[in-house]
């Protein structure tokens, strides 16, 4: 069984498409970044433009859900 490349690696979100992932706004992303709000290891700059890790997004969301 094949496995492609992008299989094995972790999706890495835009902030514009965390914003919509998670129904936030992109400045309040912003906000929960400048406080720390996000999870240690949920976010890379990659060339300067920051980008989240969705499997990390989602444990975080899983965590903070009734």
């Amino acid at each position: 069984m094949k496995t492609s490349h992008q299989e094995l690696e972790p999706k890495l979100l835009t902030v514009k498409e965390l914003s919509k992932y998670i129904s936030m706004p992109v400045a309040t992303i912003y906000t929960k970044k400048c406080k720390k709000e996000f999870p240690e290891g949920s976010m890379v700059l990659l060339d300067g433009k920051l980008r989240f890790f969705k499997e990390k997004i989602d444990d975080w969301i899983n965590e903070h859900s009734c």
